[in-house]
């Protein structure tokens, strides 16, 4: 790695916010991929369900979008990309045959002139072979291959551009541009891919993702950010916290349609937002943002939380389990919350 890179506080200033955004793609994609193909681990999981009837019932544009997410952000070690996508596109019952229509046609112009070479009735096997030589002979070779070699250079250099820019996963380039040369020329057109150096693209991969989810009976997304302290490029450094924290306080981010934020983050972030430049608040319109400075329980809330909590456990619907039920009689409601306080 470039000596920058193996800086802590150079890396987390050169994190954006599409970076973040990438995380939260790569983390919806990858797990809803898996509960499509049957990944035990994710199946297991009631709420997760997914039947084959819901599957059926997408269009054919979402699926189209659903295979364009898992190229950029399916990350699962369970099984190779490649093979991975593929499962995928049978699961959607996806047709992909239009889209080597070129390659056909390659094959074809290529089969077609080498018959005509076979049979061409000329006197030694080394003015056949002169026959490569000529230029017609390349000509017809570029008529044939031509469409297909300059979609996959274009594909090629898209792949790269998307491996470049998409920094929270590693790419295989090569398997990028397979998966993408799936897709036929009018199904990419206009698309909006991760291959720049900004959010705009990312906020529209991100609704089609909620577009597919909401017709699979998902409500919404919810993001819960906690123990960023941890990671050991940060290791409680709150100048490293705020350099990999900062870009995702964005107003227009933060409030996306259909996307839940839960930031719990440790209480040395919080002089920095006190210090923040008007630019700052410009972006991040903390008025808005429903910010809890510290976090902070009475008895009274924590004994009324751990009831909710309780009822949301019990198996008897009509049931209304207390906390106090678990004490003896003796003890009052009063002291429980003096306890808890």
């Amino acid at each position: 790695l470039p000596r920058w890179r193996r800086q802590p506080e150079r890396a987390l200033a050169q994190w954006r916010l599409w970076d973040h955004m990438d995380a939260i793609l790569t983390l919806g994609v990858t797990q809803l991929v898996s509960v499509i193909v049957g990944d035990p681990p994710v199946q297991q999981e009631e709420g997760n369900q997914i039947h084959q009837a819901q599957i059926n019932s997408l269009t054919t544009l979402q699926k189209r979008d659903l295979l364009l997410l898992a190229s950029f952000y399916d990350h699962s070690r369970a099984m190779s990309p490649m093979q991975r996508w593929k499962s995928l596109r049978r699961k959607l019952g996806f047709s992909t045959w239009k889209s080597q229509l070129d390659l056909a046609g390659g094959l074809l112009v290529t089969l077609v002139t080498l018959l005509i070479w076979s049979n061409v009735t000329f006197a030694s096997l080394a003015n056949r072979l002169s026959v490569f030589g000529t230029w017609w002979f390349w000509l017809i070779m570029a008529v044939g291959w031509g469409p297909w070699l300059k979609r996959q250079t274009g594909l090629l250099w898209t792949s790269w551009q998307i491996n470049r820019q998409v920094r929270v996963i590693d790419h295989q380039v090569n398997t990028v541009r397979g998966m993408l040369s799936r897709f036929e020329r009018q199904q990419l057109a206009n698309q909006p891919l991760p291959s720049r150096d900004r959010s705009d693209d990312r906020y529209e991969l991100i609704n089609k993702l909620r577009g597919i989810l909401t017709s699979l009976g998902f409500d919404g997304i919810a993001v819960i950010m906690d123990r960023v302290d941890e990671p050991h490029l940060i290791n409680g450094n709150p100048e490293r916290m705020k350099a990999f924290l900062w870009s995702m306080f964005d107003n227009k981010f933060l409030k996306h349609p259909g996307i839940g934020f839960k930031l719990l983050l440790p209480k040395e972030v919080y002089p920095y937002v006190n210090r923040g430049d008007r630019e700052f608040y410009e972006r991040s319109r903390l008025d808005k943002q429903n910010l809890i400075q510290s976090l902070e329980w009475t008895g009274e809330s924590l004994y009324d939380l751990s009831n909710v909590r309780l009822a949301a456990c019990a198996t008897m619907p009509n049931a209304k389990p207390s906390i106090k039920d678990w004490f003896e009689e003796g003890i009052s409601q009063t002291e429980l919350m003096a306890t808890l306080s």
